[in-house]
């Protein structure tokens, strides 16, 4: 992988969690995560979402930080 394409990937991820944290705070909360599930169509029941959280959540403060989510993502 060159460095191009690792800049490319990591500009990929930082706009994705920018899209999904909408009130801008730097964490993506329990809502903002249904929400983003809503939009790609995807499963967002509360089972879903509780459970997605769980994983990607590694501090368990019920917020997904940007690097808790680079992590999940790579």
């Amino acid at each position: 992988v060159t460095t191009m394409q690792k800049q490319q990937q990591q500009d990929n991820v930082t706009t994705t969690f920018q899209s999904m944290d909408t009130n801008k705070d730097g964490f993506i909360d329990k809502q903002e995560l249904q929400q983003a599930l809503q939009r790609l169509k995807l499963p967002s029941t509360e089972k879903h979402v509780t459970a997605l959280l769980q994983t990607l959540d590694k501090n368990k403060d019920n917020l997904v930080s940007r690097q808790e989510f680079e992590t999940y993502v790579q």
